[in-house]
């Protein structure tokens, strides 16, 4: 594979102390907006990005996008990976 682009270190240091000096400040609200345009297909905005959701055939969608399990553990290995690279850093 294709090395990654590093992390700036000095900016994650930054940001935990940010969150250990102020906890409160972690808590967020995440907001998402879910419309469904046929064959269990489903668009979602999250910030300004949009996530396409759908189903394989055998499950009577068209397989134009992942179903929302496999988008369920997308996010888990990122958020794995992202915390694995950040541990990495020191």
């Amino acid at each position: 594979g294709e090395p990654i682009e590093p992390i700036d270190t000095q900016a994650l240091k930054d940001l935990a102390q940010k969150n250990i000096d102020n906890p409160e400040g972690g808590n967020k609200k995440i907001r998402t907006h879910t419309e469904a345009d046929g064959l269990f297909r489903n668009n979602t905005a999250v910030r300004d990005h949009v996530i396409k959701v759908g189903e394989p055939k055998p499950l009577l969608g068209d397989d134009s996008a992942p179903n929302p399990t496999e988008v369920a553990q997308a996010g888990l290995a990122a958020c794995i990976a992202v915390g694995v690279q950040a541990i990495a850093q020191h």
